[in-house]
C-alpha cells in the first residue's frame, strides 16, 4: 500500500498530536517503509532548541524514525499491538535538520524474533543522510 494519510497513519500507530512525527507515508510493505516528517519553524519544540538557532532535536529524529518503522511493523498482524523502543544500535546524527526541511525516513525490516523486531532506518534531507541506525522494538504479546 502507498501514500498513507493522517487517518491511515493513526490507525497503525498509537501516537497523536503533539507526539505524532509522521506527516505522510509514501510507501509501506512488510519489509520496507518510506515516511515524511516536515519541520516547521512554528513547531513548539524549536522555540527552545536552540533560541535564535532552531535545530530539530536528535531525540525527535529517533522518535520519528521509530514511528515510521512502527507503521511498517503494523503490516505484520502478529505485531499490531503497541511496540516500544527497546534498543538503539549505532544511531548516528550526521547533520543538522533545520526549519523548512523535509525529512524522508526509510525503514527496512531486519528481523522478527519473538516479541522483538529490528528495523534499519535512514533519514535524509534532500538526498543527504542526516541520521541512521538500527531500532529494536519490544512488542506486547
Amino acid at each position: 500500500m502507498s501514500n498513507l494519510n493522517y487517518k491511515q497513519i493513526t490507525n497503525r500507530i498509537p501516537q497523536r498530536f503533539p507526539f505524532l512525527f509522521v506527516d505522510k507515508v509514501l510507501e509501506v510493505s512488510k519489509e520496507r517503509v518510506v515516511g515524511i516528517k516536515n519541520v516547521s519553524l512554528t513547531d513548539a519544540y524549536l522555540v527552545g532548541h536552540f533560541p535564535g538557532e532552531p535545530v530539530f532535536p536528535g531525540v525527535l529524529l529517533v522518535e520519528a524514525s521509530a514511528q515510521v518503522g512502527g507503521i511498517m511493523i503494523a503490516e505484520h498482524e502478529e505485531y499490531s499491538k503497541r511496540g516500544y523502543i527497546a534498543m538503539l544500535n549505532n544511531f548516528k546524527f550526521i547533520d543538522f535538520i533545520l526549519p523548512g526541511d523535509t525529512i524522508v525516513i526509510q525503514g527496512k525490516l531486519i528481523s522478527l524474533f519473538g516479541k522483538f523486531v529490528k528495523v534499519e532506518v535512514e533519514a535524509k534531507v534532500e538526498d543527504k543522510i542526516v541520521g541512521k541506525g538500527v531500532i529494536t522494538y519490544n512488542f506486547e504479546k
